[in-house]
């Protein structure tokens, strides 16, 4: 009987080696650069000279106050049902809908994935902002993650979601390099940046870049690679003449921010990492709000002054552009494990 067991899970370990391995064979890295669509839903014209925009990680709505996460050190895979799912997008939809802006950045929408129950995320969320742009670029499309391997998350399509008041003349996904070790690396994000190119009424143009840069990568090997490739992208569109707006989860404690800033009895993990000082050239200006932390670690649900909390969201802009004034919108994580952060900027 022992020999007979022994042979049954040797058979299975086998099988998911080999349906590892042909997961693997089949993923695709992105092109560096393709364009993406426009749903046009916005009222015709060309944008001002000052922008209001909200940036948001919605957590694809399943990392709401009550939630853990696997890979941050908790035990959850999938939220509960659909109707927790639902219930954090109707109140992120709500939020947004309060916050009148020009341009939102969101991060971590899905799209028919198996972890929020395949729901079109990126239509319940626009839904809610009648008279907007949007394009959505991906950065996890995998037909099935095989871990944990005691609750495979499945299909998983998920990436970030740019809206506007107005159209915008261009909408591309950048890849961004870095990736982890094969096979992992078919499973894995392949991160990248979404970039909106808008006309301004007084002939000159904004660039606007969503990003949500890498986590699990305790060496920073990855953060610095991406961090690089966006610092050339975005220096080289500013001395084209353009207006440069970075704004996202820059996963990495942002500067002003001190990694004990708000305390709590829990401890950062090891992916915690503080961004570089020099990351980007002088001159250019942080949008931070620094005196509100906008992400909490996933180990458990949330509690404050015991879950730990730190400013990981928030914008950069070129040396052209101004920022007026920046705020976090608090939420205390109830429908995410990021707060919403807003800013506004002025393109002299």
């Amino acid at each position: 009987m022992g020999q007979e067991n022994r042979s049954a899970r040797g058979g299975m370990f086998g099988a998911c080696v080999v349906f590892i391995l042909i997961l693997a064979l089949v993923h695709r890295r992105p092109a560096e650069m393709v364009a993406v669509d426009i749903s046009n839903g916005a009222k015709p014209g060309k944008w001002p000279s000052r922008l209001n925009l909200l940036t948001w990680n919605i957590g694809y709505g399943a990392m709401g106050e009550e939630a853990d996460f696997f890979m941050d050190g908790g035990r959850t895979v999938m939220p509960p049902n659909r109707a927790t799912v639902l219930g954090h997008l109707t109140n992120i939809a709500s939020v947004l809908r309060g916050n009148a802006e020009d341009v939102y950045l969101l991060q971590e929408v899905d799209r028919e994935s198996h972890r929020s129950y395949e729901l079109d995320e990126a239509a319940l969320v626009a839904s809610g902002l009648t008279g907007y742009s949007r394009s959505f670029a991906a950065n996890h499309d995998v037909w099935f993650v095989p871990y944990p391997f005691t609750q495979p998350m499945g299909r998983v399509r998920s990436g970030l979601l740019s809206l506007g008041a107005y159209r915008p003349a261009e909408a591309t996904r950048i890849q961004l390099p870095g990736s982890f070790p094969w096979p992992i690396s078919s499973f894995a994000l392949d991160r990248c940046a979404l970039v909106w190119k808008l006309p301004r009424q007084d002939g000159k143009q904004w660039v606007v870049i969503n990003i949500h840069l890498t986590a699990w990568d305790n060496k920073g090997e990855m953060r610095t690679q991406q961090l690089e490739y966006l610092r050339r992208y975005a220096v080289g569109e500013y001395q084209s003449g353009g207006y440069v707006i970075i704004g996202g989860d820059w996963n990495s404690v942002l500067p002003g921010v001190r990694l004990d800033q708000f305390p709590s009895t829990e401890k950062p993990s090891e992916y915690v990492k503080v961004l570089p000082q020099d990351a980007f050239p002088e001159g250019w200006h942080w949008g931070v709000a620094a005196d509100y932390p906008t992400n909490r670690q996933a180990s458990a649900p949330y509690v404050a002054g015991r879950t730990f909390v730190t400013t990981i969201d928030g914008f950069l802009t070129s040396p052209n552009v101004q920022v007026e004034s920046v705020k976090a919108i608090p939420e205390q994580f109830r429908d995410s494990d990021h707060e919403p952060v807003t800013v506004s900027v002025v393109g002299n």
